[in-house]
């Protein structure tokens, strides 16, 4: 019987495999950093994009814009791997109803980088039965959020990344309600030093409007109601992002059902999106394509080459 140490060790070796391979196909590395990045959108005889020792290279960007498409179409032989970071707003299906659970989904909206992550959830797709339950107990887990200095571990709300961050997304919820949406808690910033904003949540969100196309990237929770399992999947896959997604249910089996039919990169079941060493990572639509992290995200950096060889005399 394999022991845990055994195990570890195993996984150690294989990864040692994995990078040896890696460092034989790919040769040297190169890096590319965030100036470098934004300059490569800006020219056509960019030194990057001309640049024919780079074999492989990796960014997160916050959409696919016409800068980087002319980026890629440049590129000779590198390949590539793209997360946009674009979730369309990580769809949350909610089909039971437990205290734990909803102040699990609160804590994670402002102690998850205040909403600041690729994979943080923002869409809650709650079916009829437990919605007003729902939204009841969520608004209260939200409401018990108090913003405070982020290196002080008992906050529970940070700031956003930036004074611009902020007026974004309070532009965003601006033209959301303008368009229809309804406030039902918070959409202001907080009276206070930094750029902080108030955990909020919007609901009777019409399709085409800024908050069902946009992803808000902030403590600004989506709230949707719907009738049934088929409408739940299909408001999830109604959108041209793709990265990660979470369905929460007592029926683990009609998890697994629902999670196949989600049209992301990433389904967790019972448990928010979130990522680990051993859990490949990345979407699909214009969340990007290719994965890291775990063998697979190994594999990425690897040239695969077939070698065929045959008896020297030929064919019998």
């Amino acid at each position: 019987m394999s022991t845990d140490s055994d195990i570890e060790q195993l996984r150690e070796r294989q990864i040692k495999n994995l990078l040896a391979l890696t460092l034989l196909s790919i040769g040297t590395p190169m890096l590319l950093m965030g100036d470098e990045i934004r300059r490569t959108q800006l020219g056509n005889n960019n030194p990057y994009c001309q640049n024919n020792e780079m074999s492989w290279m990796d960014w997160t960007l916050c959409d696919l814009n016409a800068g980087i498409l002319r980026f890629v179409q440049q590129m000779n032989r590198a390949r590539l791997h793209f997360n946009f970071g674009q979730e369309g707003g990580d769809p949350s299906l909610e089909e039971f109803l437990t205290k734990a659970r909803i102040q699990w989904h609160g804590v994670e909206l402002g102690k998850n980088n205040t909403g600041q992550c690729c994979v943080a959830a923002k869409r809650f797709i709650v079916v009829d039965e437990i919605a007003d339950q729902f939204i009841t107990k969520f608004q209260a887990a939200l409401e018990s959020l108090t913003p405070g200095d982020p290196v002080d571990a008992s906050t529970m709300l940070g700031p956003l990344c930036s004074e611009s961050a902020l007026l974004n997304l309070l532009d965003q919820v601006k033209r959301s309600v303008a368009a229809g949406a309804r406030l039902i808690m918070g959409g202001s910033r907080v009276d206070r030093a930094g750029a902080f904003m108030q955990p909020s949540i919007l609901t009777d969100i019409k399709k085409g409007t800024p908050a069902y196309i946009e992803e808000f990237f902030g403590p600004v929770a989506l709230f949707f109601r719907v009738a049934n399992e088929a409408e739940a999947i299909s408001l999830a896959n109604d959108s041209k992002y793709g990265l990660g997604g979470s369905v929460f249910t007592a029926d683990i089996e009609r998890g697994k059902s629902v999670a196949s039919r989600i049209d992301t990169g990433m389904v967790f079941v019972n448990h928010p999106t979130w990522t680990a060493p051993e859990l490949p990572f990345g979407g699909v639509k214009n969340s990007g394509y290719g994965r890291e992290l775990s063998s697979l995200g190994i594999q990425e950096f690897v040239n695969k080459k077939l070698v065929c060889v045959a008896p020297i005399e030929g064919p019998a």
